[in-house]
């Protein structure tokens, strides 16, 4: 054999070596990647997962994008006898995981890295810190004096009700004492396992259901903010529009420029309230507020002219008797309007 000859024999048997060796750990690694998608309970019983929330803070609730700023921990914990042995730390997406998603998330951010703590009974801990805004549909019809329900949602996207039991561990989740929104009073959280159902909008209406942990916070509006910034500068307006009623008919110039002055500062100030109030499609209670005190302005200025009308055809008389009667009529009325939005 030449020496030529026995190079190349050599260098045969060595890339044949290295073609053996790289077709073993392929097999062996595509082995692992089919395993790490089989359930632990894979013979037909529901692999069971337990879920812990705990709120770390809400800073903001966004009447417009109807949604709120939340920092929260999730604590997902499950068993594969499969992975039992010294205790250590995996990357997530190399072995089996319930496949936890958070529902109704905008953009939220994952702070901690993607590694599930593993002890020697194969018992395996995920947790997860996430900053970020979630959706949630507001009721505004009693703005502001509405509760609404601030909701974490958590599905698992992979697995269905009878291959996963979703459950909520109410021990261990919770929330902070104090949160960074001043303007809402939250309440303690209630979590509970649901079912998330959904339908394609294809021609066969295929139904997707998935396990789900929904936990729900009772937020509940301040109203100082809107008493001091809505309620009482329309309170100044309009009652500064009755000064009308004690001016004599006779003098028309002052009680004409008193009741314009009057409708441009409510005019002016209705363009001010587009910064505070929701801008939606239904009206709210401090709607129907807003617009009571913009009628009684109008029938104030209404009135004015009236007996203007009256002094100047001589029933001046006349026009001090309605006077009389509209100091007592627009009190009562407006009094009315304020119960009736502070009570019903």
């Amino acid at each position: 054999m030449t020496t030529s000859s026995f190079i190349n024999n050599k260098v045969f048997s060595i890339n044949m070596l290295a073609f053996m060796l790289l077709l073993f750990f392929s097999n062996f690694a595509k082995a692992n990647i089919e395993n790490s998608n089989l359930r632990p309970d894979s013979n037909g019983t529901a692999t069971k997962v337990e879920v812990s929330i705990f709120v770390l803070d809400i800073e903001e609730i966004d009447n417009l994008k109807q949604d709120f700023t939340a920092d929260f921990l999730v604590l997902t914990r499950w068993k594969d006898a499969r992975l039992a042995g010294d205790e250590r730390k995996e990357y997530i997406e190399d072995i089996w995981s319930p496949n936890i998603e958070v529902l109704n998330g905008r953009n939220l951010k994952e702070l901690f890295p993607q590694n599930v703590e593993i002890d020697k009974e194969g018992n395996v801990q995920y947790r997860q810190r996430y900053y970020g805004n979630m959706s949630s549909q507001l009721d505004l019809k009693k703005f502001p004096f509405d509760t609404q329900t601030l909701t974490i949602s958590l599905v698992s996207v992979s697995f269905e009700p009878s291959e996963l039991d979703l459950s909520f561990n109410a021990d261990r989740s919770g929330r902070m004492e104090y949160f960074s929104s001043t303007d809402w009073d939250i309440g303690a959280g209630e979590g509970s396992a649901s079912i998330f159902k959904s339908t394609t909008s294809s021609l066969n209406q295929a139904e997707f259901i998935r396990p789900m942990i929904k936990y729900n916070f009772p937020a509940k509006r301040h109203i100082f903010f809107y008493l001091w910034k809505v309620i009482l500068p329309l309170l100044i307006i309009v009652f500064m529009s009755w000064a009308i009623f004690y001016i004599d008919p006779i003098h028309v110039g002052p009680q004409l420029g008193l009741a314009a002055t009057s409708i441009l500062t409510l005019i002016a100030f209705l363009f001010s309230l587009g910064r505070i109030l929701p801008p939606i499609a239904y009206l709210t209670k401090i709607d129907f507020f807003v617009y009571s005190s913009l009628a009684m302005v109008f029938l104030a200025f209404g009135e004015a002219v009236l007996t203007m009308h009256l002094g100047g055809i001589g029933e001046i008389d006349k026009a001090k008797r309605i006077d009389k009667k509209a100091r007592f009529i627009f009190p009562m009325l407006y009094l009315l309007i304020i119960i009736t939005f502070f009570v019903s």
